[in-house]
């Protein structure tokens, strides 16, 4: 009888943690963009633009949208991406949150930011998809006492975070 509990606590166990480390996946119509997330985290509802979705749960959340080059953040050149440009208002965006840059990556096509304030970080990345004209974000806020948790998580959901075509559907016909 024992062994029995003891096996039956066992399989508790592992169910338990193959739980905590499973993905839902989230597409989106408009810029033809996916991401894998945590499945804990909720679904808040598509936003009414259709650019993108956040998901909240346990003291995380993640957030994701997409954006034509009208509406770039560096608005030097309105007409064209500059990833270098992107990258600097990445920051200061950053910043601007009380935020703490601690690492960085800077990519011809994206880059990402890591950064923490007292009790949270924050794990940004941005790719540009030059031939759509278009960006899209990823945003993930998360405790800094699960910072074990979510950097296991994190290179997942980053990997997963991408251009999902080989050509550019959905709106931007309209931007062009």
């Amino acid at each position: 009888m024992k062994h029995v509990i003891g096996l039956l606590l066992l399989c508790w166990c592992v169910l338990a943690q193959a739980n905590a480390n499973a993905f839902a996946k989230y597409m989106n119509a408009r810029y033809n963009y996916e991401v894998s997330y945590p499945s804990f985290l909720i679904p808040q509802g598509e936003t009414l633009q259709g650019d993108g979705q956040r998901f909240a749960g346990k003291g995380a959340s993640l957030v994701v949208y997409g954006s034509f080059y009208p509406n770039l953040d560096a608005h030097q050149h309105p007409n064209q991406a500059n990833i270098v440009d992107e990258f600097h208002d990445g920051i200061t965006a950053i910043n601007q949150q009380g935020f703490n840059p601690q690492t960085t990556e800077l990519k011809d096509t994206y880059f990402t930011i890591t950064a923490s304030d007292k009790s949270q970080t924050v794990y940004v990345k941005k790719i540009l998809v030059t031939p759509c004209k278009m960006h899209l974000y990823l945003w993930v806020y998360y405790p800094k006492t699960d910072k074990a948790y979510w950097e296991k998580m994190l290179p997942i959901i980053s990997d997963s975070f991408k251009y999902a075509g080989k050509k550019c559907v959905g709106d931007y016909r309209n931007f062009r």
